[in-house]
């Protein structure tokens, strides 16, 4: 694959560096740096504060847009910057097409493996903090963010709290790898004696790896539901309740 130039990831960030040198260190992974025969940074300590930098964003923007106690707004927040979620976040903005690899890393498929796709993603969120202070990191952030919830769905009202008896829980499943594979709607639907809906989903084969997302519509009793979710937490799977809704969607 091409590596793309910075520039091409200037325009889709929607930002022009005033200094570039921040964003081609944010896109340089540490084996680039290694066979390089000159002195060359990487994005490590660039990474180092970015996820400080967004870990205080989207703690703030919990803080101020939902009334969940704080057991579940920590257990928000660390969905939202777990490696799954950056991963997704960058694939809005295809940031792998943009790193700077060894000859090494980029052969054993560096591109598309989540762990250095979003290193580099919190990378870059520092960059952009550095070059344009905290609104610029947050505006990025929240630009790709936000295309998490599919726009058929922003529509709906989802509320913090359920309102209503027979109120649905609304919540996605992110995943990658073999469990894509498994039947675990049916699974939950059967075993747990649930009504399971799929509202979205995705899945996307990068380099004989799926990597997906579901948005799914959950009712049925309140113990068979915790039963249910305990079974999702002890799968490879990333799980976000994003939500109630009222009655069927």
């Amino acid at each position: 694959m091409t590596t793309r130039t910075p520039e091409e990831l200037e325009e889709k960030l929607h930002y022009h560096f005033k200094n570039k040198e921040l964003l081609i260190t944010a896109l340089t992974h540490s084996s680039y740096a290694n066979e390089s025969k000159t002195p060359t940074l990487y994005n490590e300590r660039l990474e180092f504060l970015g996820d400080s930098v967004l870990s205080v964003v989207v703690a703030n923007y919990l803080f101020h847009h939902s009334t969940r106690p704080e057991g579940e707004l920590s257990r928000m927040r660390a969905s939202l910057v777990s490696e799954d979620a950056l991963f997704q976040f960058a694939q809005e903005i295809d940031l792998g097409s943009y790193l700077r690899l060894g000859r090494g890393e980029e052969l054993g498929g560096g591109r598309c493996r989540p762990s250095v796709v979003s290193d580099a993603f919190e990378a870059t969120i520092a960059a952009l903090f550095l070059d344009g202070g905290i609104e610029t990191a947050r505006n990025f952030i929240g630009s790709v963010s936000s295309n998490t919830l599919p726009e058929g769905l922003k529509n709906y009202h989802i509320h913090d709290e359920r309102e209503n008896a027979d109120d649905h829980i609304m919540m996605r499943l992110s995943f990658r790898g073999d469990v894509a594979n498994e039947p675990i709607i049916a699974k939950l639907a059967r075993d747990y004696n649930l009504e399971v809906s799929i509202l979205y989903g995705t899945v996307d084969f990068i380099q004989g790896v799926s990597f997906g997302k579901l948005i799914i519509d959950v009712s049925g009793s309140d113990s068979n539901i915790t039963a249910a979710f305990n079974h999702l937490h002890s799968l490879p799977i990333e799980s976000e309740v994003l939500g109630y809704v009222s009655g069927n969607i």
